[in-house]
């Protein structure tokens, strides 16, 4: 397991996202990044793109990304559980909250198909 980012996220409408910021000029509404997808609260319909809804509506959000060679077990200390597939095209991603007030770069593998949790 490797942790990719450890910190806090200023969400703004309870939204965070996952993204290359290359590709905002494409579509960059949750509509289409939930597109085909009934989980709610991480959109994964568009390539290079994770949209994230959290129980806060403004605020700071304590979060961890692991990258796990295998699929960890379920920790059902929480609430919710959704999984969603995300592939990530070697573009550089980062992690930021909805209004972009800080970006955080997360190096992920290029190519391999992720499951995310």
């Amino acid at each position: 397991m490797e942790t990719m980012f450890e910190g806090d996220i200023f969400v703004s409408y309870g939204q965070m996202m996952i993204e290359n910021p290359a590709a905002w000029d494409v579509d960059y509404d949750a509509e289409h990044s939930f597109a085909g997808q009934v989980n709610g609260l991480c959109g994964a319909g568009m390539p290079e793109r994770l949209w994230m809804f959290t129980g806060l509506h403004t605020g700071w959000v304590r979060l961890t990304v692991e990258h796990h060679d295998t699929s960890p077990a379920l920790d059902q200390q929480w609430e919710e559980i959704v999984e969603a597939p995300f592939t990530p095209t070697g573009a550089p991603l980062q992690l930021m909250g909805l209004m972009a007030n800080e970006a955080y770069p997360l190096l992920l593998p290029a190519s391999v198909p992720l499951r995310v949790r």
